[in-house]
């Protein structure tokens, strides 16, 4: 159906740019003309759009260095946003390229800077860098739609109003929008998602409102040009000595991947499925646990709560606060509870054990 549409929409072209060719030099009819012609210039655009949100569209993939397709579209990004907002970038050299097809790619982050520019109507300032990361076991198992390897990411970032908690998890649904009718279809952000996932990626956002909002995109890197770089200097991860931690997190599958990964690094371990259950445990081993890693995000008690009760307990006690959902809100609510160190979720083991190591040496 789409093919037969864009065909039609060929032919309405086609037939109204030999109008306005051949027609009298009367400034009335090329406003009508110019008007039918923009009209059918937005429906091949919606057309694409469709076609790429429904994963339709040929992938044409390549190896992509994105620091230089980024730099590539900097003019129509500029042109795209007008003048009342900068666009910044971080781009380093030498990164892993990307296996990916470039013209959908360039979509995807045109739709992510639009939707920045469109949180800024005053103006403001809009950041993209990218960089490399490697997904390990700890993070892929708290995120399905990653794999253990090699990914670049890109983000884009703007100073805007940032997106209301409620709707938050609505954004990337089709046609959902929140401009006035007529202003937009709601499929920018839907086609961003639907692009990075038939690339084998995934998308995270971050946002907080009057604060501004971040999108990270995560794309596999193209085997071959990871296996071509010379191997990363090995990052030195602090071991423990012993130390007792308790891990609460509702998830099973989380409770496992840590306390294998705090037990392989030296620590002892032990576990709660929710914040109640953290409490019963902490109380019999009060003196004893030298640390709390915890979800906000439990039932029968969040994290929040438990982090009080805690405090109650054992005012010193030492606190790490995890969360997926919501990441700045759930952050604040962290610190509101008298956490110091919250790490978003999906996270490295060397995260998580670069934290776990800095709270427990602090004075």
């Amino acid at each position: 159906i789409a093919h037969d549409f864009n065909n039609l929409l060929m032919a309405v072209l086609g037939n109204l740019a030999l109008l306005k060719k051949r027609m009298p030099e009367d400034p009335r009819l090329l406003r009508l003309v110019d008007g039918a012609l923009q009209g059918a210039e937005r429906g091949a655009a919606l057309t694409q759009r469709l076609l790429a949100f429904a994963r339709r569209q040929e992938l044409r993939p390549e190896p992509v260095d994105l620091t230089q397709l980024v730099r590539g579209m900097m003019g129509l990004m500029e042109r795209s946003v007008g003048p009342g907002v900068d666009i910044v970038t971080e781009l380093p050299d030498g990164l892993p390229a990307a296996l990916a097809d470039a013209n959908q790619l360039e979509l995807a982050l045109l739709n992510l800077v639009v939707n920045a520019r469109d949180a800024m109507p005053g103006g403001g300032r809009i950041v993209i860098l990218a960089e490399n990361m490697t997904v390990d076991a700890h993070y892929a198992a708290m995120n399905i739609e990653s794999r253990v390897g090699a990914y670049v990411k890109i983000e884009v970032e703007d100073n805007g109003s940032g997106i209301p908690t409620d709707i938050q998890e609505r954004v990337f649904d089709p046609f959902f929008t929140t401009k006035p009718v007529g202003e937009g279809t709601g499929l920018g952000l839907a086609t961003t998602l639907a692009i990075v996932k038939s690339h084998g990626g995934f998308v995270r956002m971050y946002s907080e409102v009057d604060k501004g909002t971040r999108f990270r995109i995560y794309l596999p890197a193209d085997p071959q040009a990871v296996g071509a770089q010379s191997s990363p200097p090995q990052t030195t991860v602090p071991r423990g000595n012993g130390e007792l931690i308790m891990v609460v997190d509702d998830e099973a599958a989380i409770r496992q991947v840590t306390r294998q990964t705090l037990e392989a690094y030296g620590y002892q371990v032990i576990v709660a499925s929710n914040g109640a259950e953290a409490v019963a445990l902490y109380a019999q081993n009060i003196q004893g646990i030298a640390l709390v890693l915890t979800d906000m995000m439990m039932p029968v008690m969040d994290g929040q709560a438990t982090i009080q009760v805690l405090r109650r307990m054992n005012p010193k006690v030492r606190i790490i606060a995890a969360s997926g959902l919501n990441t700045s809100g759930m952050a604040a609510k962290a610190t509101q509870a008298g956490v110091k160190h919250f790490i978003p979720k999906p996270y490295t083991a060397e995260i998580l054990l670069k934290t776990l190591h800095q709270m427990l040496h602090e004075s």
